[in-house]
């Protein structure tokens, strides 16, 4: 019986140590993206979705944050799905220049947040981005993915941890580390689809729009991820957009 789950687990084991291995070989920097972008010199128009549930804490501050982008401010749009958040929270978001939703759900979850975002929100848009309510990025975020997105339909950017002040927060940021590295730096490497996080994601709008309708679960990062697999969309891992 020992021998037996050693060999089960030996399995699980093998295939973790290989992609950390794989993951410390040199990655080429992304020239095909470079050169089309650098060819086409088009300015994506990005749908920039903020699902919170309850998350007056943090919202204000992640999109003000956001709104310092380098990136021309008629190419983007942001829109917080305000979902059971405070009047006062709510007031302050009207005075910014994003869109304000405020669905009413029975159950509320961030696909249908997503779900609720897509059927009210128009416009041209070439990308769809979905960040959490305490995602912050860096003024080029928008930049740097507007080269990827003249090659790739779905990008994961690198979600890092935003501090190291206890234990649990080094642990947190560690297993974040982990994660990036071995099923989506190493994976990549190998040809492989990057797995989803969850946020800081980004997509074709169209591919977005005709798949976020089918998510059901509070696991619609996986959903999704199955679903673009199925497809054959290749989700590339942006180790450098933080």
């Amino acid at each position: 019986i020992d021998i037996t789950l050693w060999f089960i687990i030996a399995g699980s084991v093998a295939y973790v140590v290989f992609f950390a291995m794989l993951s410390l070989f040199y990655e080429k920097e992304d020239q095909m993206a470079l050169h089309v972008s650098a060819l086409s010199n088009k300015k994506s128009y990005f749908l920039v979705l903020y699902p919170a549930y309850k998350e007056d804490r943090v919202i204000i501050n992640s999109v003000e944050n956001f709104l310092l982008q380098n990136y021309p401010t008629a190419n983007y749009t942001v829109a917080v799905i305000s979902d059971h958040m405070q009047p006062e929270t709510n007031d302050y978001l009207r005075k910014l220049p994003i869109t304000l939703l405020m669905p009413v759900f029975e159950k509320s979850s961030k696909a249908k947040a997503m779900q609720f975002a897509i059927s009210e929100v128009h416009g041209d848009f070439d990308q769809v981005v979905v960040l959490d309510a305490d995602n912050v990025v860096r003024p080029e975020f928008l930049s740097q993915l507007n080269i990827l997105c003249s090659v790739y339909d779905a990008i994961q950017c690198h979600r890092c941890a935003k501090n190291s002040e206890n234990n649990v927060a080094v642990l947190d940021g560690a297993s974040e580390e982990i994660n990036n590295t071995i099923f989506r730096k190493a994976h990549n490497r190998l040809g492989l689809s990057s797995a989803l996080i969850g946020s800081g994601m980004c997509f074709n709008y169209d591919l977005f729009k005709k798949n976020v309708f089918q998510l059901s679960t509070a696991g619609e990062d996986r959903e999704l991820e199955a679903l673009l697999l199925q497809q054959e969309v290749f989700i590339k891992y942006a180790p450098d957009i933080h």
